[in-house]
């Protein structure tokens, strides 16, 4: 690739180099390149150079890109001995997240580090539930001390303030800024009362002089006081006329600070919103000519008074935290000894056991030695732990390389304890230790012209090779404004204007769609992206020959959200207008209504009495009660639980069949579900309700299917666990449902050409040819009580009990909620930054404007920038503006470019004109037409249909059957034989007993119970219990019989279901079990009696509903390479053993699928041979029965 003059320079090996790389410059070719470069130019081993990477995908990408660059190197011809050699070696390459570099270093040091060699790395749910066992156990601990003991007193004092859940909630909080608590443990809180209040009110003073030196000078408040003091004739004029002479003869800033705050309640009203015109200026004075000096008096006063100075309050608020971290460190200490016992560390653990690791001399010289170049990407991300970790194996800079890349303006990690200061804290430091040895660059040994502060270490690829014209200039245009060049606090970063790096002349196109309450924005969004398809607009594709114009797909489109919040609203309009789209990353698994509906299932089978969880499972597709019944229900009387009133109302309303199905659904499921494993559970809750269905129907059927998926395997890695209660797993979920919106939806297979919809953090170092960004007009969140700031303290307002448990105010909650709300602000900023960022070629930024309201969020800060602050109403708004391109002709030179920038608004779906699709439904009527019959198609999602085997198997021997039953309801004379018993479950009362008492059989323990389950099955009759017990012994004496009751793993009456193709088929397994060699087989019972003369021909009947078990298997336990299903006939014992390879499977599989698409053509033929229930006629009873 050819270089630019920073990309050069950034390749220097010889100095520490902070490279801030902004979007689109590159950084990624340059990481790559400089990686091999100093392998090759200082022939090291690939184990002596470190690249950490901000994810493990990241750093699997990038090994990759090394890998390729490699291979295309020795192509060339280049090094090629030395790159055979690292090519050979990248196994063991030091490429990975700074968490798996620092366990390396542990497990080489476990002795040191005080760790188990073998130590496990929790994260996720374990480690949440780990921490709130500990905080339970702690609270409990101590609230079993002595009543005079004072860690008891204070425990009951806070629970007093706070309850306990809400105490809970504080102290696992703090586990989440687990550092930032304990460098507050160490640094303020070890310290009295009144020390913490000294320094916090110091504190207090630092920041507002701060301020007041940077925006509000002393002078200047003289000077515009004094100017505004010629006119001033109110009742406040003197005194703040005495106040402004204290200022003048004291310039001490912090002696003035106190002066400032009376001055400002002289001059501003009591709301502090606007200047007092008549206590200040007097009554009548003229100050329109003085808008300057009122402007600065009102925001500099407001300035001052966001300042509140230390308080009663606050010592209450010391009081309190000194008690909540006493008990945190409790906690801490107990999650840490549990931690230890069972060999496991967290991700936290890793990082800080590493850094004191650094502490020991030795350890820290040998890792020195080891590692000469280290560098960081994406180095915005980080926060001062991981660079106090990384320092100490440079020697604070004085051995080996370390470089460092990334871009200030993408840092949006905050709720991973990202810390953006840290990268100007590294580059200044950077830049001090190597002012006095700053050298020129060079290149192909020839100088580079650069600057005394690019020498000392800090270079810029400001050249931008993504955006198109257009978009160049309105980032820069945006941002300039709304991040500025000058910080306006230490959260900020500055805005450095981007360069056109990109080599098209094409302009690319900016978009503004304005929602209202008469226009929807989701409409708009839609609308416009049906426009851009059926117009042919064009996007730029790169190929080898340059970038060539085509027309755009769906699949350039990306949609990026903040948060799932809105995401809903968005898929039903994607949906509604047929915009083909996939969620990547999916996000707000636990939160999807499929999730939920079967976890109010199970929270029911553990709590029946929890009525929220029964009255949503009712009305989910497991029952389908409408509204009305359920009211109707509620209204029971004599009974306060649903469960119970559910029950009175079957008993008194015996024509509700949907109401007994669900009774007794439930009630058998209560019966069972505490001693099955979870996943057996839920697949028996899906299966036996109405809820299998449902699941796959609909645009979304596909994902509610894959996410049913995920859950299921969730849940056998919850049953492989050392926990096996249902409470157990519902306490996981629990906090996964609360804490985990992030958490991904299954992953499916999607059209490739459909819309993308992802999180902005998700599309972080990507990019596409068309983003668009909606919901704009929404106000940012903010974080809520307790505040935690690692450098000032824990910031919480508790009820005072001194005061009747009212709200207190402490001065430094304040302070530290306008801390961390410049912060999340600075970082919301650069959120939206990074949201413009991705595009390329057309950026369409969307949001509603509600007339009479102020816009929020980026919306206005977007319209704040343009300028645009009254209504809008014209479709095209230009600006002026200028932006640098990079020269052709002279390496490292500019050119400027003027133009006008246009920006399209669009209000209405009407603006788009007649291309915008106008979706209207189509009824299809079916058709009938015997002997073949022709209906509308079955399938209704994205997935094929869903079928149970037992319709499938009727389908297989006789489709006019099948349809005249299943699909028309048809009753048919003489029904009653074996097939159609068979494929209705309709069975004799012996073939239940039979059916029961096997199921209950799981291994050979269960035998002495027999007797006893047959009394219970045949409710004692004695002839039927002789008959059940001569059945059930056969089997229990049987050579498979004996084999599956002494696996190790067996189901009994398992609901599988399973894919085929893109159908959902589903059905209940007699006996499912884990043979010695570690295969799953299949038993079927058959309890007919049969003779030996038609028992091939009875197995040749039974075949076809083998062939689908066969797949069940196959599908369920994917790695075994044969599959294996037994008939047994319980009546003679005879049993007959099928087998399958994987080509048979792939044969009937495709045998299925051609019978499931009949079905869904709607072909019933009539066989020409007849089938059993004509097997003792030729007239083709059922259909002639129905023709007449």
């Amino acid at each position: 690739m050819k270089l630019t003059l920073n990309q050069k320079k950034a390749h220097d090996i010889e100095r520490h180099i902070a490279l801030t790389a902004g979007a689109g410059s590159g950084k990624t070719a340059v990481l790559v390149n400089r990686y091999i470069e100093i392998l090759i130019k200082k022939n090291l081993r690939v184990g002596q150079v470190v690249a950490i990477t901000f994810t493990e995908k990241a750093a699997t990408e990038l090994r990759q890109r090394i890998f390729h660059e490699i291979e295309n190197r020795i192509s060339d011809g280049r090094d090629v001995d030395k790159l055979i050699e690292i090519k050979g070696n990248m196994i063991s390459a030091q490429i990975s997240t700074i968490h798996a570099f620092c366990s390396k270093i542990l497990r080489e040091h476990p002795i040191e580090a005080e760790v188990d060699i073998g130590f496990r790395i929790i994260n996720g749910i374990e480690q949440r539930i780990s921490v709130r066992n500990s905080v339970k156990s702690i609270l409990k601990t101590i609230a079993e001390y002595p009543e005079e003991d004072s860690s008891r007193q204070r425990l009951a004092n806070l629970l007093r303030i706070f309850g306990e859940k809400r105490f809970e909630q504080i102290i696992t909080k703090f586990f989440s800024r687990r550092y930032a608590i304990d460098q507050l443990s160490d640094k303020i809180y070890q310290l009295s009362d009144d020390q913490i209040l000294s320094y916090w009110q110091q504190f207090i003073q630092d920041q507002l002089s701060q301020i007041i030196e940077k925006k509000f000078s002393i002078e200047t408040w003289i000077n515009q006081l004094n100017t505004a003091l010629t006119i001033a004739t109110g009742r406040n004029a003197k005194t703040v006329r005495d106040l402004v002479d204290k200022l003048d003869a004291n310039r001490n800033l912090q002696k003035n600070i106190p002066i400032l705050n009376q001055i400002s309640d002289l001059v501003l009203t009591r709301d502090k919103k606007n200047i007092a015109k008549q206590n200040f200026f007097g009554r009548g004075t003229k100050i329109e000519e003085f808008e300057n000096q009122v402007q600065f008096l009102v925001e500099a006063g407001q300035t001052v008074k966001t300042f509140p100075s230390i308080n009663s309050d606050d010592r209450l608020l010391v009081g309190i935290s000194h008690s909540l971290v006493e008990i945190y460190r409790k906690v801490r200490d107990h999650y840490d000894t549990q931690n230890a016992q069972q060999s496991v560390l967290d991700f936290d653990d890793i990082l800080v056991k590493s850094k004191t690791l650094l502490r020991n001399p030795a350890i820290r010289n040998r890792l020195a030695q080891r590692y000469a170049y280290i560098m960081v990407d994406e180095y915005q991300d980080t926060n001062m732990l991981q660079y106090e970790i990384l320092k100490p194996i440079i020697s604070d800079f004085s051995t080996g390389n370390f470089f460092i890349v990334g871009d200030q303006k993408q840092s949006i990690y905050g709720f991973r304890d990202a810390d953006v200061r840290v990268f100007q804290q590294t580059t200044n430091e950077i830049l001090e230790y190597q002012e006095k040895n700053a050298s020129d660059f060079k290149w192909d040994e020839q100088l580079l012209s650069s600057t005394q502060r690019e020498k000392c270490g800090s270079l810029h690829l400001a050249e931008n090779f993504r955006f198109l014209r257009n978009l160049i200039a309105f980032v820069n245009l945006l941002f300039e404004q709304i991040m500025g060049y000058e910080p306006e606090n230490e959260f900020e970063v500055r805005y450095d204007p981007l360069i056109k790096g990109r080599i098209n002349n094409a302009s690319g196109d900016i978009e503004l769609l304005l929602g209202s309450e008469t226009q929807n924005e989701y409409q708009l969004i839609t609308a416009r992206i049906h426009h851009l398809i059926n117009t042919e607009a064009t996007v730029w594709e790169r190929t080898d020959m340059g970038e060539m114009a085509r027309p755009i797909r769906y699949s350039d489109i990306a949609v990026l959200i903040r948060n799932r919040t809105h995401l809903p609203q968005i898929e039903s309009q994607f949906i509604q207008a047929e915009i083909p789209y996939r969620i990547a990353g999916g996000i707000g698994f636990y939160q999807r209504q499929e999730i939920y509906d079967i976890i109010n299932y199970l929270q029911f089978l553990e709590n029946p009495s929890n009525d929220v969880a029964l009255f949503g499972l009712l009305r989910a597709p497991f029952f389908s009660l409408s509204d009305t019944k359920l009211y109707e229900i509620t209204r029971m009387k004599l009974h306060s639980y649903l469960w119970e009133k559910l029950k009175n109302y079957g008993r008194l309303h015996l024509d509700q069949a949907e109401v007994h199905s669900a009774i007794e659904t439930l009630t058998r499921h209560l019966n069972i579900f505490a001693n099955l494993p979870i996943s057996t559970l839920i697949r028996k809750v899906v299966g036996e309700t109405g809820m299998i269905s449902i699941l796959s129907v609909g645009r979304q059927g596909n994902q509610r299917w894959a996410n049913y998926e995920k859950l299921l395997d969730i849940a056998r890695e919850f049953d492989k666990s050392s926990f096996t209660r249902l409470s157990n797993f519902l306490e996981q979920i629990e906090i996964m449902i609360v804490e985990e919106d992030r958490e991904e939806q299954a992953v499916i297979e999607h059209a490739s050409d459909s819309v993308q919809i992802m999180t902005v953090h998700a599309s972080k170092g990507l990019e596409f040819p068309v983003v668009i960004l909606p919901d704009l007009h929404h106000a940012p969140r903010t974080d809520s009580e307790p505040l935690v700031d690692a450098e000032v303290g824990i910031g919480i307002s508790p009820k005072n009990p001194s005061q009747n448990f009212d709200k207190s105010g402490p001065a430094m909650t304040e302070i530290i909620k306008i801390r961390l709300t410049n912060r999340q602000l600075a970082e919301e900023k650069r959120l939206f930054y990074v949201a413009i960022t991705r595009a390329r070629d057309r950026l369409i930024l969307s949001g509603t404007l509600e007339v009479g309201k102020r816009p929020k969020g980026w919306l206005s800060w977007t319209l704040d920038a343009l300028g645009l602050t009254d209504e809008i109403h014209q479709s095209l708004y230009e600006f002026p503006v200028t932006i640098e391109v990079m020269s052709p002709e002279l390496e490292g030179s500019y050119d400027q470019v003027s133009f006008t920038l246009p920006l399209s608004v669009i209000h209405s779906v009407s603006e788009l004109g007649s291309s915008t699709r106008i979706l209207e439904s189509q009824i299809v009527e079916p058709t009938m037409n015997l002997p073949e019959i022709h209906i509308e198609l079955l399938q209704s999602s994205n997935l094929g249909g869903t079928f149970s085997v037992n319709e499938l198997v009727t389908y297989a021997y006789c489709p006019v059957m099948f349809y005249l039953k299943r699909q028309l309801g048809v009753s048919i004379d003489g029904m009653d034989s074996e097939i159609w018993q068979f494929n209705n479950n309709v069975n004799e009362p012996f073939d239940i007993a039979v059916y029961e008492v096997l199921s209950q059989i799981d291994s050979r323990s269960d035998c002495n119970q027999i007797h006893s389950l047959v009394q219970s099955a045949t409710h004692g009759v004695t002839g039927l219990a002789d008959v059940v017990q001569s059945h059930v012994d056969c089997f229990v004496q049987s050579e498979i019989g004996g084999t599956a009751l002494n696996a190790e793993e067996s189901y009994c009456g398992y609901q599988a279901h399973a894919l085929v193709g893109k159908h959902i088929i589903h059905g209940e397994i007699d006996r499912t079990f884990k043979t010695s060699d570690g295969t799953w087989e299949i038993i079927e019972y058959k309890t007919e009696n049969v003779g030996i003369s038609s028992i091939l021909d009875r197995i040749n009947f039974y075949q076809t509903q083998i062939e689908l078990q066969a797949l069940f298997v196959h599908r369920l336990f994917a790695d075994q390479e044969f599959v294996s299903t037994t008939i047994f006939f319980t009546q003679t014992g005879y049993s007959h053993r099928f087998g399958f390879n994987l080509l048979e499977i792939e044969e009937i599989e495709g045998r299925w699928i051609k019978r499931i698409t009949d079905i869904q053509e709607g072909k019933f033929k009539l066989r020409e041979k007849n089938c059993l229930i004509c097997v003792d006629s030729n007239d083709r009873q059922c259909f002639n029965q129905f023709r007449l």
